[in-house]
């Protein structure tokens, strides 16, 4: 599944959570670590299995819980137009 990312959002990473900001600064999306690892990932290459991959190797857990956790990450995105896929 390819994930694109809305390009008017740029991503402000902060000590332990980072915010998605629209072009005029304002934030209104927060992020936890894996949330984070996922948009930078996504932001080089669109291929959701491949970023997948590379943040099963970073956290611990089960796979697909994290799986499921990412999907419903997403689903909240595209409800708000951040991201779209195919």
């Amino acid at each position: 599944m390819n994930i694109t990312l809305l390009p008017d959002v740029t991503l402000k990473v902060q000590a332990d959570e980072s915010l998605l900001l629209d072009r005029n600064g304002q934030a209104f999306y927060e992020l936890d670590s894996v949330g984070t690892l996922l948009w930078q990932l996504l932001s080089v290459n669109s291929d959701f299995e491949a970023a997948f991959a590379q943040i099963v190797t970073e956290f611990e857990g089960e796979e697909e819980e994290l799986r499921e956790e990412l999907y419903e990450l997403l689903e909240d995105m595209a409800e708000i137009d951040l991201v779209a896929w195919e």
